[in-house]
């Protein structure tokens, strides 16, 4: 499977994409996304693409797809990545998404990490 996913704190959750993704991938991965969106309602996502090296048309469609029916439902994205184009990428599709989008080097995924996590409770 080309992607796997880890739930990294309350309404948190990190992708991490490597290889090519296909429409299979994603017929594992939404459902366990859609349980987690049922839970909390919002999530923040880290999504890992340093080991990303594309996808199929089949995932194209199932990312749009999924992305139009969840397009108020998630508050911020950081996307960890090791190319200046990707950060590019972030730039431009960032006035289509509904939420906060930034990108951050491989060098600093931590800052992504807090990113991420600014202004959700801590558990008690």
């Amino acid at each position: 499977m080309a992607i796997s996913m880890q739930e990294i704190g309350p309404g948190m959750v990190e992708l991490k994409a490597s290889g090519t993704v296909t429409g299979a991938d994603y017929d594992v991965i939404v459902p366990r996304m859609e349980q987690l969106f049922a839970a909390a309602g919002s999530l923040r996502v880290l999504v890992d693409c340093v080991e990303y090296k594309g996808m199929t048309l089949e995932a194209v469609w199932d990312k749009l797809a999924f992305a139009l029916h969840h397009h108020g439902d998630v508050r911020r994205v950081a996307v960890v990545g090791n190319h200046d184009w990707e950060g590019w990428l972030v730039k431009l599709g960032s006035p289509l998404f509904g939420g906060e989008l930034r990108y951050f080097d491989y060098a600093a995924r931590n800052k992504a990490r807090a990113w991420l996590a600014e202004g959700v409770p801590a558990k008690a």
